[in-house]
């Protein structure tokens, strides 16, 4: 046997409402149908590209094997399309078999190996050819059913995933050598991946008509940035070679000058620039770029100059208005102008290079500065650090591209040694916050086993026996891997207990339940012994449950109540709404709750944005007692995808929160996503496009590459 992991359709479950389902089967009809009508028109295009591939063969044994090819398919056509379609709608059983035995994991003999294996290489040129049209109805599928954005591609039941197993299982009525269905399933799949992208526009244009969008839903719940818009401009390309020609400009202007024995004007606007921008480090607000130009030197300095200096100074302008940017975010910004917009003269690979070192660092500053306590305002390591890399920068007279390269490997260096040592503490926590997850699932499952019992009348005395003893007893055989069997014993005595109180029972059954009475007991009291229950726990209402079914045993009336069992246990049901210590992080676990109406459009966004999280991703906290709001980075995420943890080592907080919780945190402005792309670059290409300068097209654009200086 071989092992194959990941390889299930997923089905239409999950958080889509039954209208929703509804939708997406008729999608499924219509694109049945457009499928059907290909099969109906592709037999004789495809019989003739075989017959000349056959005769334009440049060997016999090629030549035989084409024709047989072509004998084959034209004698088992008509059975292929039944099969196929059939397939199609219905999914390939086994793609998903045995799902609860094994999970994620599946087992394959050779042959189904060798079959999976093709269908993997038919789905990629199938993906490939589709492009747009198919990621398009990707995420409108996935949106509809639901689905975490991981699955939108293997989710949806009309993607090249069904199609290519079904067409594998289509291929099993060729009565021939695996070599040739193979090459039958090739034929079929190249001429699919030509008219396949049609079939996709038809469906994508009835789901617009009927207002489904594509989904949107992360950007919905994240702060926007005011500076960049919709997206960087489509000329990034043409900008970034203009700025390379400014360089070039401003070296032709520096050597006519020191041919004519004038100074270096470079030399002297960095030096006034070191001073000029000298305040911000200690958090003040220098003077306007504008009113710099307008004084000495920059007043006579030449175009190419100023319009370097405008670029990096809106640059700066639109980093200081990221959102969610921490304050000591800001203060850092202000303290790397200086150095960067005297490099931005010299180094001309800063504003035509994505990862020069000075972008990559200050993005990581950005990132750094989210990990800092807010509370202590630069009293923790990382706020630390920070001020020492960036103020090393901020007083170096001649700064230069090797100067941010060190900067960037020291901070590199040093967040990976703070991520080793969140790792390390927030092991504990993980380890609990699972731990806690596995002792809820077990629970609930204890809870609905017995809730058919204890839903009648019953004496106090034995529903509180039940909810206090029997229920942890079942709870931990759950933990522990108990199987159906053994659960089924528990259950079995439980309900025996249960039947020693009926009042129903007639003589002869109370005189039977009375001699089996004792060994019942002596059953019940081995396994609670056995437990890891504390003995205070079961003792008490066991010793009170013995005078009850005595009485009950001998005909004589005893006051029974019926009430619901979820009310008798918070609890055991109601998560912990206070902060609690777990290692060194304070932890809130924010109750379960949905979004009021989960049909809602909006509320689906949430849902899905809140399920779409991946680890490393930022979130922001408010607060109920008025304190000020909290980020956190998400840690952990449960298999399930419906539960996060998120942490913020420096203040050693962290919030466990379900998914559907998330989302109504985020309809309520309660939560909101950060953003996860970097700044710099969008904003500088951005700033590109509103210099007047940079689009005139008299300015030459160099052809040869450029590298960044180290």
């Amino acid at each position: 046997m071989t092992r194959l992991e990941n390889t299930k359709i997923v089905e239409i479950t999950g958080g889509a409402s039954a209208s929703q389902r509804q939708l997406v089967r008729e999608m499924q009809d219509l694109f049945s149908r457009h499928l059907s009508d290909w099969l109906a028109q592709v037999r004789t295009p495809v019989l003739v590209a075989l017959y000349e591939q056959a005769a334009n063969a440049t060997s016999s044994r090629e030549q035989e094997d084409a024709i047989a090819l072509c004998r084959i398919f034209e004698s088992t056509w008509s059975a292929f399309p039944a099969v196929f379609m059939r397939h199609v709608r219905n999914g390939v059983a086994h793609a998903r078999a045995d799902e609860r035995a094994f999970g994620d994991l599946y087992l394959f003999d050779d042959a189904e190996m060798e079959n999976l294996r093709l269908a993997n290489a038919v789905s990629g040129p199938l993906r490939e050819a589709a492009g747009e049209e198919l990621h398009a109805l990707d995420e409108r599928i996935g949106g509809l059913l639901g689905l975490p954005r991981a699955q939108h591609a293997f989710g949806n039941p009309m993607g090249p995933t069904r199609l290519s197993h079904a067409l594998i299982e289509g291929c099993k009525v060729v009565d021939a050598p695996p070599a040739v269905r193979d090459a039958f399933a090739r034929v079929v799949a190249n001429r699919l991946a030509v008219d396949l992208p049609t079939v996709y526009q038809e469906i994508n244009a009835e789901l617009a008509a009927r207002g489904v969008g594509i989904e949107r839903t992360r950007e919905r719940f994240i702060r926007k940035h005011p500076t960049l818009g919709s997206g960087a401009p489509a000329s990034i390309e043409r900008h970034r070679n203009a700025a390379i020609a400014l360089h070039d400009a401003l070296k032709v202007n520096e050597r006519k000058r020191l041919a004519t024995g004038k100074p270096s004007e470079m030399s002297k606007i960095c030096s006034y620039l070191h001073d000029a921008l000298a305040e911000p480090a200690q958090g003040t607000d220098a003077a306007p770029l504008a009113v710099m130009l307008n004084s000495a030197p920059l007043s006579t300095a030449s175009a190419p100059i100023r319009t370097l200096l405008s670029l990096a100074d809106e640059v700066f302008a639109g980093l200081l208005e990221t959102p969610d940017l921490p304050p000591i975010g800001r203060r850092l910004l202000a303290a790397l102008k200086r150095p960067l917009m005297i490099l931005a003269l010299s180094d001309e690979a800063l504003f035509a290079t994505a990862t020069h070192p000075a972008i990559r660092l200050i993005d990581a500053v950005v990132d750094a500065s989210r990990r800092c306590n807010a509370s202590v305002d630069g009293g923790d390591k990382v706020s630390a650090r920070l001020n020492a890399i960036v103020q090393q920068l901020h007083a170096d007279t001649a700064p230069c591209s090797a100067h941010f390269v060190e900067a960037l490997a020291s901070l590199e260096a040093f967040t990976a040694a703070r991520d080793r040592a969140e790792a390390a503490a927030s092991a504990s926590l993980l380890a609990t916050i699972e731990r806690n997850a596995r002792d809820a699932t077990a629970l609930k499952s204890a809870t609905d086993l017995l809730r058919p019992l204890c839903a009648g009348p019953l004496p106090e005395e034995m529903r509180n026996f039940l909810l206090h003893a029997w229920i942890p007893i079942i709870q931990a055989a759950i933990v522990s891997g108990a199987r159906e069997r053994e659960l089924g014993i528990l259950h079995g005595m439980a309900a025996r207990l249960v039947r020693t109180v009926d009042p129903a029972q007639t003589d002869a059954e109370r005189a039977e339940i009375r001699a089996g009475l004792r060994a019942l007991i002596e059953e019940v009291t081995l396994q609670l012994e056995a437990s890891d229950l504390p003995a205070e726990v079961w003792a008490v209402p066991l010793a009170a449950l013995l005078p009850v079914q005595i009485r009950a045993l001998q005909g004589r009336p005893i006051e029974t109540r019926c009430s619901d069992l979820p009310s008798l246990m918070p609890a055991m049901q109601a998560p912990g709404q206070h902060p609690q210590r777990i290692g060194v992080f304070e932890v809130t676990e924010v109750p379960d709750q949905s979004p009021d109406d989960i049909t809602d459009c909006l509320a689906r966004e949430a849902l899905a944005a809140a399920g779409n999280l991946a680890p490393g991703d930022w979130v922001v906290f408010a607060r109920d007692d008025g304190a000020p709001e909290v980020m956190q980075r998400l840690v952990w995420t449960s298999k399930a995808g419906d539960h996060h943890v998120f942490t913020s080592f420096e203040s050693a907080q962290a919030t466990s929160v379900s998914s559907s919780a998330l989302a109504a945190m985020l309809l309520k402005n309660r939560a909101r996503l950060v953003a996860r792309s970097t700044r710099f670059d969008a904003l500088a290409s951005a700033a590109m496009t509103r210099q007047p300068v940079l689009d005139a097209p008299a300015i030459p654009v160099p052809l040869r590459p450029r590298a960044v200086k180290a």
